[in-house]
């Protein structure tokens, strides 16, 4: 007579798990196969870490290692899988744990916005930082999605799925007074998706670092606001290489007439930061 014999087999895990309705979840268990002569396979629970577990869940027949199981969304399951044939049980599969509340129905969120959502007087040349969290299955990063007035951008993106950093350093500044709009769209792991609620927020940038209208003089003219800050010299290549030459005698075209010219270096560091140059105005020096 051949005897029948049960081997434990490796591990039980969960496949996967959603919400069914209120107050319950369906559980995919699969697990692996016992190398005995089995007839099906029992999974049994209780109510605390490594046992007891008096409770029979679901019995499957035949070679099947997977089943789909309804549980108490409010209620603590170590669970554990048993071989069985006509001489009896094997011994337990490793333990797996439900928790209640184990199922995500929470969809992720932002928060640590910078700029903060509504900021005025934010510097033109900001960087966006952005952060995605979700405290239950996870955020998927392949679903994140940042627009920044109304196009999409690749953000740096770091962190874990419980909390991505998303970080965008535009290649431009931003215009004095302009109102950026950043929309983040994510949706988490779980299966199937808990998709956040479309994020849009809004900040201003600053305005011109001065207001009004204002004059100014560069140069050694009298009466100058800033003196020292205007340079000049000239070219000596059409006056017969004299060294007493005040011109540089270049030629238009097509006409080619002479026409005279001079360099001139103007160190404008005292116009604030911000300002707009309205109109500026080219005037010679009068000297004694």
């Amino acid at each position: 007579m051949t005897e029948k014999k049960l081997i434990p087999f490796l591990s039980l895990v969960f496949l996967l798990f959603f919400a069914s309705y209120s107050f319950a979840a369906e559980v995919h268990f699969q697990w692996g196969s016992s190398s005995g002569d089995v007839e099906g396979y029992r999974i049994y629970y209780g109510s605390s870490h490594e046992g007891p577990y008096p409770n029979l869940l679901a019995q499957v027949g035949g070679t099947t290692t997977e089943h789909l199981a309804t549980l108490n969304e409010g209620q603590d399951y170590y669970l554990v899988v048993r071989a069985f044939n006509d001489y009896g049980e094997s011994g337990n599969s490793n333990e797996a744990v439900w928790l209640s509340g184990s199922v995500d129905f929470e969809p992720p969120n932002t928060f640590g916005h910078v700029p903060a959502k509504n900021a005025t007087d934010v510097s033109p040349d900001t960087n966006i930082v952005v952060h995605v969290q979700d405290i239950g299955d996870g955020v998927d990063q392949s679903s994140l999605v940042m627009r920044v007035d109304g196009e999409t951008v690749q953000p740096l993106i770091s962190g874990s799925p419980t909390d991505y950093t998303l970080t965008y350093n535009p290649s431009m500044d931003f215009n004095y007074g302009q109102v950026v709009t950043v929309e983040i769209d994510a949706q988490d792991l779980h299966d199937p998706p808990n998709v956040m609620n479309h994020d849009s927020c809004t900040f201003t940038i600053v305005n011109s670092g001065i207001s009004g209208t204002y004059t100014k003089i560069f140069g050694d003219a009298s009466g100058a606001d800033y003196q020292g800050t205007i340079q000049d010299t000239f070219i000596n290549l059409n006056d017969g290489n004299s060294v007493n030459s005040k011109f540089l005698n270049t030629y238009t075209w097509p006409t080619d007439q002479v026409a005279n010219a001079i360099i001139l270096k103007a160190n404008l560091a005292a116009i604030p930061d911000g300002a707009y140059v309205q109109s500026a105005t080219v005037s010679p020096a009068l000297y004694p």
